[in-house]
């Protein structure tokens, strides 16, 4: 399997010259990107592949077991190597922040950090 690298300069693992990757673990990290930064409604032909951030995590009625409950479900849905390959564990915190809350989602396999997503 080849898919293309998932990583930008902004990133401190980024390596540079590399355009497409066969690295599962990159791989998967690029699933679990792509499904956390789409918006349900954004990918023609699959209305419901993606999160919406922004929406879950700052509407005042969701709390953290749905939000917890939807990536679940988005993993078991579109990030196959997340059950088939790798056991994926995350953890959903939300934190005060000086202007408005903040949330952190860290992504693990078997307790080894491979990708966080802050929201402020």
């Amino acid at each position: 399997m080849v898919e293309i690298y998932p990583r930008n300069p902004d990133d401190p693992n980024y390596t540079e010259g590399y355009l497409e990757t066969n690295n599962e673990v990159e791989i998967l990290i690029g699933m679990i990107k792509n499904m956390m930064l789409t918006r349900p409604g954004q990918v023609l032909g699959d209305p419901y592949f993606g999160i919406d951030l922004e929406s879950l995590i700052f509407d005042l009625e969701v709390d953290q077991a749905t939000l917890e409950q939807a990536i679940a479900m988005q993993l078991m849905t579109y990030v196959p190597l997340s059950r088939s390959t790798f056991q994926v564990e995350f953890k959903v915190g939300f934190f005060k922040g000086d202007f408005r809350d903040a949330c952190v989602i860290d992504f693990a396999i078997k307790g080894n950090p491979i990708l966080g997503i802050k929201i402020i």
